[in-house]
């Protein structure tokens, strides 16, 4: 794993590179990538051929050419993709799962010099936001069914054990709970805990600033420093509530088990740096060309150190919002804002793409939920589903029609559905706002 501590030294070298300096660093990394999949990978060859001059040379200017991978063309085809000829030294062969939450599950084959650029990121992470190693980390995830189970939950002896291979001091423990678990209990199981630390999806941290906020669990008082997010979109309204309730910012992470990181939460304010050392993220328009500061436009990945499995050009199915420059000087693209999934966007018949935006306060306010969810079951048809609280305030169903009419459009067609839990996908995440309609063929 000393290539871990290479990669860590020479992020600690290009943080700074200018903007010039920087995309000419990235080409080294991407052109060794594309000669070694055109080489290796049948799959390949025929779509990267356009790439390639007579005298073997790479023409930059046609990269808009070379065709999108969609998860489709992965999804059953994953040994074509394997190289033929995976270097030596990248070291052991091993598999991931992406989560298959959109339905489309896929094997992705990766190398030991892949999750060494994963963890070299992560280390650039923690340090960005000051994440001391040698604290108590609480981790509320997916942690398989039968794993990590309240009451007691899971623990570790060390939570960043990339920190051995780079000779750091991280004697932080690690507490973790199946995210399966009712939040109330979630709320009891911190307070016993006492972390220093919480790494959760937003969505769930959010439920547990409610249950802090109204039913605080008996124990002594919870004193987080920080809250790591991951999977799921931050809203302000979440980054607030937790704020309030526990006094502590969250910091958030863009990555994918296909991919590893895409970006990170800049340490100054709370968009996201693209980990270009790593990673080319193209945010393209419906037209295919490049987003400015300010659009939306769906997120193209070609990370650069997987040798195994390349992936080129690769539809993340995502949205993202692109920034301008950061005040904080660095000078790596800025994503304004992660949309998430176009799953997770309303699409209506004037061919409108939305983004919803309601926020836990109004849904509070009118109708009380432990949880909840807003889904788009037909072109003008919405369903609010929703986990009554614990209190015995009356649901006001108008008065949340009339605010999602006002915000959306006056059209729609509101209903309300009662669960006594909320499903989560098969990553163990709780997807607050989802389109149900069929995808445009």
């Amino acid at each position: 794993m000393s290539a871990l501590k290479t990669f860590v030294e020479t992020l600690r070298r290009t943080e700074w590179l200018s903007a010039e300096d920087l995309v000419r660093y990235q080409r080294k990394p991407l052109e060794k990538l594309l000669r070694h999949a055109y080489e290796t990978v049948p799959f390949h060859r025929d779509r990267l051929a356009v790439l390639f001059r007579g005298d073997g040379s790479i023409d930059w200017e046609r990269w808009g050419e070379v065709p999108f991978l969609t998860r489709s063309e992965i999804q059953g085809r994953e040994d074509d993709l394997l190289s033929g000829n995976i270097p030596k030294n990248h070291g052991e062969l091993d598999t991931a799962i992406s989560s298959g939450s959109t339905g489309q599950p896929i094997i992705i084959k990766k190398t030991a010099l892949t999750h060494s650029a994963y963890y070299a990121v992560r280390a650039r992470y923690h340090d960005w936001h000051k994440i001391d190693r040698n604290l108590k980390y609480a981790s509320i995830r997916h942690a398989g069914a039968a794993d990590a189970q309240y009451p007691e939950g899971q623990h570790n002896d060390v939570w960043a054990v990339y920190g051995s291979y780079m000779g750091l001091d991280c004697s932080g423990p690690e507490a973790l709970l199946n995210v399966n678990t009712p939040v109330n209990r979630q709320a009891e199981w911190l307070v016993r805990e006492q972390p220093d630390y919480l790494h959760t999806f937003p969505t769930n941290a959010a439920a547990l600033a409610d249950v802090f906020a109204t039913k605080p669990p008996a124990g002594p008082q919870l004193q987080l420093k920080t809250i790591l997010t991951l999977s799921e979109t931050v809203s302000d309204d979440t980054r607030r509530r937790c704020r309030e309730t526990f006094g502590a910012e969250i910091v958030d992470n863009y990555n994918s088990v296909e991919c590893g990181y895409f970006a990170i939460q800049c340490p100054a304010q709370t968009h996201y740096h693209v980990q270009s050392e790593v990673v080319l993220l193209e945010i393209l328009d419906e037209n295919d060309r490049p987003c400015g500061p300010g659009e939306m436009g769906r997120v193209v990945a070609t990370p650069f150190y997987n040798y195994a499995m390349p992936l080129i050009r690769y539809e993340t199915d995502d949205r993202a919002i692109v920034g301008g420059t950061c005040s904080c000087k660095r000078s790596s693209q800025v994503l304004a804002r992660i949309v998430g999934r176009s799953r997770n966007m309303f699409r209506f018949p004037d061919n409108s793409l939305v983004v919803p935006e309601l926020t836990g306060g109004p849904i509070s306010k009118y109708l009380h939920p432990r949880r909840w969810q807003v889904a788009q079951t037909g072109p003008l048809e919405l369903e609010v589903r929703l986990v009554p609280g614990d209190g015995k305030a009356e649901m006001d169903y108008d008065g949340m029609t009339d605010f999602i009419r006002k915000l959306l459009r006056t059209d729609l067609t509101v209903t309300y559905k009662l669960l006594d839990e909320m499903p989560l996908t098969q990553g163990g995440k709780h997807e607050v706002y989802i389109c149900e309609l069929p995808e445009l063929s």
